[in-house]
């Protein structure tokens, strides 16, 4: 009877009923396939010792090669890191990562686990965080050590990076995070407005300066965010990839967001539709 589909999830449902059979006040996840620091139960342990939260979000990184394809999605990982932390950092969380995610076991239980949200494919991570930050507001922090960093491995090809992106956008118009939604807008505003800014400056309809001022800020102010994200997860390596990264980019964010709306993804061996 435990083996029952309750939901379109199988990792939900196996999660839900591992949940209730388990006999101690925290649980911690993280996926098969990453490396687990020494000190990563210790460092929880004296966490939630010092803090007594309801639910910790800790850091993830990807164990990248040399191959440009996994440098820039390490970028990419490595801004999506460092907006998260600097959310804790003001108080408005919006992103956590179930690759290294722990929440106590009666928290779970009180947010009715994954209710409401079964029929989404993935999610297991965020949208029990936007559960838990109204039922237990203040009591969800960000464990931010190194010796806490949980590495995982990036996506083999361009195809398999296409569908795991398109399926994190699809996932967007079911948060309930207003602040989270506000900044995917200006993420997603800023990038069509660069490219729009070089079509335009390519027909001779704005100058080549306007475009490049444009450039310069957003690359700027993004270098900053990276730059301290590379530092603390030791990856300063990948910023040597940031001037075509920073290039290729804006392009990147407008395909998957405009795929994200039509289009079906494979996952976990699967197809989703939108």
């Amino acid at each position: 009877t435990d083996n029952i589909r309750k939901s379109t999830s199988p990792k939900k449902d196996a999660i839900e009923t591992a949940i209730k059979k388990a006999k101690y006040d925290y649980i911690i996840t993280t996926d098969a396939d990453c490396i687990l620091p020494e000190q990563w139960l210790l460092n929880y342990n004296a966490f939630i010792a010092a803090e007594q939260p309801e639910m910790i979000v800790a850091p993830v990184a990807y164990k990248t090669n040399r191959s440009f394809l996994q440098q820039f999605q390490s970028l990419d990982f490595l801004s999506l890191q460092g907006s998260t932390i600097g959310a804790f950092g003001i108080k408005k969380p919006f992103m956590c990562n179930g690759a290294n995610l722990c929440y106590r076991k009666r928290a779970f239980l009180g947010v009715d686990g994954y209710a409401g949200n079964k029929s989404i494919a993935g999610g297991d991570d965020i949208f029990l965080m936007e559960k838990m930050l109204k039922t237990y507001p203040g009591k969800v922090k960000y464990l931010k050590s190194k010796e806490a960093i949980v590495f995982t491995r990036p996506q083999p090809d361009f195809k398999s990076l296409k569908d795991q992106r398109i399926r994190w956008a699809a996932k967007t118009g079911s948060y309930t995070n207003t602040f989270g939604k506000i900044v995917g807008m200006i993420v997603f505003i800023t990038n069509f407005y660069l490219i729009l800014l070089f079509i335009l400056a390519a027909f001779q309809q704005v100058s080549w300066q306007h475009f490049g001022v444009a450039f310069l800020i957003k690359y700027n102010v993004d270098f900053v965010l990276l730059f301290r994200s590379a530092n603390f997860f030791g990856q300063q390596e990948t910023l040597s990839k940031y001037l075509i990264c920073s290039v290729l980019y804006p392009p990147f964010v407008v395909y998957i967001a405009v795929l994200s709306f039509f289009k079906t993804f494979n996952w976990k061996g699967r197809e989703f539709k939108k």
